[in-house]
């Protein structure tokens, strides 16, 4: 298929338009939204309608003006909170819940929104494919007994980074401590205190090295590396706990995605390290 093939029934403002940096908000994409709901979804008006109240604290007449101004005008965080409202109001109409779920990732996509709705309605940011890959190939690393505490930092991590306005330096943080339980778990009896550029070369190193001493090139690329990695601890421990500031400011989301993508990332080559050396002990 070649690519004027490719573009065959799409909109001529979805194939030549420049679409830019993703946006926040969207006329369009409110209009669109209230106009699937009014119309597709207006038998469980009544329900919704409790539900902003209940769970949102939004006053909302049971009538089209009201429910008109609330998504054309609506604070922008209360619509995409309502967006799993409507889903969860759904919950005992799957049919219908799906397809409220695909318009809005369809709407989501077509207007160049940045967000992503999970298989729930729950509504994130949406960072970029290699991301999100990254970030869940991780976690089948930590499916074993031995990484439940690795495991519980790293679920907190992006429960931080997944929040409407993203907690960008506690995320930072806490996979930093993911990282640092999983180094101490490698070390063994070592009385390692903390994890520092320091420490990772005395007693990290030595297991790269060993790892890959009989491929001269796979270990000159794994010690720089390790170097990355080093500095990588380094700018982490800017976001630390206990700064002398008093507000030390969150990280720019830019600065966040690539400190968050960079270290998980590390965590999964450690967790590769450390189960080549405690295979039978990661799976106990």
């Amino acid at each position: 298929m070649n690519d004027n093939q490719a573009s065959d029934g799409k909109r001529f403002s979805h194939v030549y338009l420049e679409r830019g940096e993703p946006v926040q908000d969207s006329k369009e994409a409110r209009e669109r939204l209230f106009t699937f709901f009014i119309h597709e979804l207006n038998p469980m008006r009544t329900e919704f309608h409790k539900a902003l109240g209940v769970e949102l604290g939004v006053s909302v007449s049971n009538n089209y003006g009201s429910f008109a101004e609330f998504f054309r005008k609506g604070q922008l965080i209360k619509l995409l909170d309502s967006i799993t409202i409507i889903c969860q109001s759904l919950s005992g109409y799957p049919h219908y819940s799906a397809r409220w779920i695909e318009f809005v990732r369809r709407v989501f996509d077509e207007e160049n929104l940045c967000y992503r709705v999970d298989d729930k309605g729950g509504v994130h940011y949406k960072i970029d494919e290699e991301f999100q890959r990254n970030r869940t190939s991780t976690v089948r690393y930590l499916d074993f007994s031995r990484y439940g505490a690795v495991r519980a930092a790293y679920d907190a991590a992006y429960n931080d980074f997944d929040e409407i306005s993203p907690k960008s330096k506690e995320a930072i943080w806490n996979l930093f401590v993911a990282i640092e339980i999983l180094f101490k778990l490698m070390m063994g009896d070592k009385k390692i205190p903390r994890l520092t550029f320091k420490f990772v070369t005395e007693h990290l190193k030595p297991l790269v090295e060993k790892r890959y001493a009989d491929n001269e090139t796979a270990l000159k690329v794994a010690l720089k590396y390790l170097n990355s990695f080093c500095e990588w601890i380094d700018g982490a421990h800017n976001y630390r706990h206990g700064q002398k500031e008093e507000e030390l400011n969150d990280p720019p989301l830019d600065i966040a995605v690539a400190m968050m993508a960079s270290g998980t990332s590390s965590l999964r080559w450690l967790l590769e390290l450390d189960q080549h050396f405690n295979g039978r002990q990661a799976e106990d």
